[in-house]
């Protein structure tokens, strides 16, 4: 059963809500594939290769929200060699209203145009509207492109392997480049002048190119009666797989091989805001048994006393190592400020294991090159930080994501450990994006591994939602429990669905040598657990975990052993990871799709021990004591079945 065909029951076991998926529409010509979803043509394919990872017509409101996209009157006509889509669309924010009309074609030969055309009903204020393309990363990551830029000059740059912190190419008005699998790409694009970023930047699997230019003022006014036309054209040439388009899943095969790096420490983090009766929490962190939590004193707030007193509690009641993020208000010298953090640390006897440092304005995004407020440097942070904390390491970066990193990159030396965030929502909320973005992973780690060196390297709190939002006053609250972008909390950190996605978390990290990981909260908006005034998925009100706090519980038991080399036939499918123990090894796995898939693994010799994510034991799965309770003895481990979104720890068996 795939997701867009659930009933209610595993609409809440998959994603914690009963809130329905988007109706999906394949259309196809020849060996030409896409699928239409929301307004947006997806995953397009010729082949069978990913030619392009998405097109939509798309609006950015004044605060770089996504304005929302109204469908009607869905007219196709599928024939053999080619498909055509028509419809209307409309684009709301408030009172503010744009309509128009879309046109799609598809052609067996490889060509597909996408067209709107538009009208402005009201003014209409708008950061950026127009068309969003999206350029997968396989076989595209490091390839040469030939671009003909809007005065008719043409130009040779590439697609960037490391990730680029500004626009890698500016003034388009086509595309042309290799995808190194016998298939050459062209695109054209007309009504604007496109510009692309590195979109891997904010954990988007995907370089983006849209319409306009951050180099221009923005907001701006569609006015009143005027029109927006734009259409994208895409031509691809060469000679498609001899395995053309098939509906056919293969199974996948792993392959465990002989011992790899350390397994990074597993942490988790303390809801930002003021705590609960503490006490009401210690099962949750008992069970969990993480190698440290991360805690926040924000130096912005000017309550330092109080927020230490809250420190207090868990430190006195919870027997784990504290990491403590430390915000200053960068409205004094960083050595002022770090003085009364550590004194109202030391009046209420808090140690940290580790200090992050960051300051007030490195909490907010800015452009590459654009001028930021005055503040304290990571020098100058890190130095009085160490005057305040001796024989603490002391780290720094960012708080907030990856791109900001990037964009104030650290200077060598500086920290004993860098850190950042990721979080998978920024741009889509849906969960095919969501899941997906886990391919960016690799490529943030690379990164940052590149600029930080041997430094030691934390990832910091991540999860679905997200603790932080550079790009705004907040992150966006979530009272109808939906699938937002960098929203407070998120229902499918509820699901299975969240389990899946944190393990595939995990596994990139411990593939990419990172040397921490923190997931998500133990409570609160992006909590593991759930406390008395937590939202509990619906019908579940006895609920205690999450399925992914099972993720957290059982990769934290294995601190610094080693993993196991894991090799996926298909890695965007199934995330897995070995461990070796000293019963013998374990493994878990995760799909990352909505539809079930065969795993065949080699070797694996005898009877095996099988806990399960899944549907059918999600009830079973929101105990905190789930591990706990005997597994499945399965006599042969080398061949499983997983169902959508499930995760699978094999265990060796005992007795």
């Amino acid at each position: 059963m795939t997701a867009d065909r659930l009933d209610h029951s595993h609409m809440v076991s998959l994603f914690g809500t009963e809130q329905p998926v988007p109706e999906r529409k394949v259309l196809s010509a020849g060996p030409l594939e896409a699928t239409w979803e929301a307004g947006a043509l997806r995953n397009i394919r010729y082949g069978g290769i990913e030619i392009l990872r998405g097109i939509a017509f798309l609006s950015r409101d004044e605060s770089w929200g996504n304005n929302p996209v109204e469908i009607a009157n869905v007219h196709v006509t599928q024939e053999r060699a080619r498909f055509h889509l028509s419809c209307d669309l409309a684009l709301r924010d408030g009172l503010q209203r744009l309509a128009g009309t879309v046109d799609i074609e598809g052609s067996s030969n490889g060509s597909v145009t996408f067209s709107v055309s538009a009208t402005a009903v009201t003014d209409f204020a708008t950061n950026r509207t127009g068309f969003t393309i999206l350029h997968p990363l396989k076989h595209v990551v490091g390839q040469p492109v030939d671009v003909t830029h809007t005065d008719g000059t043409q130009t040779r740059q590439t697609f960037p392997e490391r990730i680029s912190p500004g626009q890698p190419i500016f003034d388009m008005r086509s595309l042309t480049y290799d995808l190194g699998s016998g298939l050459r790409v062209a695109i054209q694009m007309e009504g604007a002048k496109f510009e692309m970023e590195d979109h891997r930047n904010w954990m988007d699997a995907s370089y983006k190119t849209y319409a306009g230019s951050l180099l221009d003022p923005w907001p701006y006014v569609i006015a009143q009666g005027e029109r927006v036309t734009q259409s994208v054209r895409v031509a691809v040439s060469g000679n498609p797989a001899a395995n053309a388009v098939s509906s056919n899943r293969p199974d996948v095969m792993v392959t465990l091989g002989d011992r790899a790096g350390v397994l990074p420490d597993l942490g988790t983090a303390m809801p930002t805001g003021p705590l609960a009766d503490f006490s009401q929490f210690v099962g949750q962190l008992k069970h969990a048994k993480p190698a440290y939590l991360v805690v926040r004193i924000d130096g912005r707030q000017f309550d330092l006393d109080r927020q230490a007193a809250e420190l207090k509690k868990v430190a006195g009641t919870a027997d784990i190592p504290l990491h403590l993020e430390m915000i200053l208000s960068a409205t004094n010298s960083a050595d002022q400020e770090f003085e009364e953090l550590a004194t109202a640390l030391g009046r209420n006897d808090i140690i940290p294991a580790a200090v992050v440092v960051t300051h007030a304005h490195d909490m907010m995004s800015f452009q590459p090159g654009d001028p930021r407020p005055s503040g304290p440097s990571y020098s100058e942070m890190a130095t009085a930080a160490r005057r305040a904390f001796p024989d603490i390491p002391i780290g720094g970066g960012m708080v907030a994501f990856f791109t900001e990193l990037n964009r104030l990159p650290v200077p060598h030396g500086v920290f004993d450990f860098v850190t950042h965030a990721v979080c998978p929502a920024v741009h889509a909320p849906d969960d095919q994006s969501v899941m997906e973005n886990l391919e960016a992973a690799k490529w943030i780690f690379a990164s940052a591994k590149a600029m930080i060196g041997s430094t030691p390297y934390h990832l910091g709190p991540s999860w679905i939602s997200s603790r932080v939002n550079p790009y705004g006053a907040a992150v966006s609250p979530n009272p109808t429990d939906e699938r937002i972008c960098l929203a407070e909390s998120d229902p499918r950190q509820r699901g299975i669905f969240g389990a899946s996605w944190a393990l595939g978390l995990v596994v990139a990290a411990a593939e990419a040598g990172l040397d921490a990981v923190a997931l998500a909260s133990l409570t609160g908006p992006q909590g593991l657990t759930f406390g008395p005034g937590d939202q509990k998925p619906p019908k579940y009100p006895s609920a205690e975990a999450t399925p992914a706090f099972h993720v957290l519980r059982g990769l934290a038991t294995h601190k610094s052993r080693h993993s196991i080399a894991t090799t996926i036939s298909d890695p965007e499918a199934i995330a897995g990871m070995g461990i070796e123990t000293p019963a013998g090894p374990e493994l878990w796995l995760a799909n990352l799709t909505a539809e079930e898939r065969d795993v065949h693994i080699d070797p694996w010799h005898g009877s095996a021990e099988l806990h399960l994510l899944d549907h059918a034991r999600y009830s079973d799965a929101l105990r905190l004591d789930y591990l706990d309770s005997p597994g499945r003895k399965v006599d042969d481990a080398s061949s499983l079945r997983l169902a959508p979104y499930a995760t699978a720890r094999l265990s060796p068996a005992v007795g």
